[in-house]
Formats: C-alpha cells, sequence, structure tokens
C-alpha cells in the first residue's frame, strides 16, 4: 500500500521508496493522535509535494515544488521535520516550565 499519493505521472520504484520512506520518518515524528498525508503532483515539468499533518495538537501543512521530483519530497520533508521538531521541543519547554502543583506519585 502506498503512503504517498501520487497525481500526473506514474513514478518509477525507487521514487516510491523514496517517498515512503519519507513519509514514515515524518509519522514516526508527528504527534500520536495524527493523520498524515502527502501528494506528489506534476503539473507540466515541475512536482509539488504536498505534506498535511492534521492533529489536536500540531496542524500543519508544507509545500515545495522542485523540476526534480526527488528533490520536491526531501525540500518538502526537511521542512516538516523540523517544524515537528520545533513543536517538540516547545512541548517540553512547556512541561519544563510548569509550576508543580502535586507531588507525582508512581504506581507500581
Amino acid at each position: 500500500m502506498e503512503q504517498f499519493t501520487f497525481k500526473g505521472f506514474a513514478p518509477g520504484d525507487a521514487l516510491k521508496l523514496k517517498a515512503n520512506r519519507a513519509f514514515d520518518r515524518i509519522l514516526e515524528r508527528a504527534p500520536s493522535d495524527a493523520r498524515v498525508s502527502a501528494v506528489l503532483e506534476q503539473d507540466g515539468d515541475t512536482y509539488h509535494c504536498f505534506v498535511e499533518i492534521g492533529s489536536s495538537s500540531f496542524p500543519f501543512s508544507a509545500e515545495t515544488s522542485h523540476k526534480n521530483p526527488s528533490i520536491a519530497i526531501d525540500k518538502a520533508e526537511l521542512v516538516t521535520l523540523r517544524n515537528l521538531d520545533r513543536w517538540s521541543g516547545t512541548k517540553f519547554i512547556k512541561l519544563e516550565n510548569a509550576p508543580l502543583r502535586a507531588p507525582l506519585r508512581v504506581v507500581t
């Protein structure tokens, strides 16, 4: 099953593999309730890559374009992972700065 959707062209096996590996890396860092979709579309001699994350804590979308489909995927993955890293870092900073209201209770 493809995780990336391809529109306007039939990708080769190597491009499918690259796209699905990028999708897996994005999904790995996305919030646990995230719905991730990714599309690589050919429009003339340009490829547009769209990544969308639907999540209560991190709604996000990215769009990149390039004449090389592989580079369009790389750029979309990079933008998405950078934003996920920022979200993840912000999430932990907020927790570190939160006042401690009650002692933690550990149940074993």
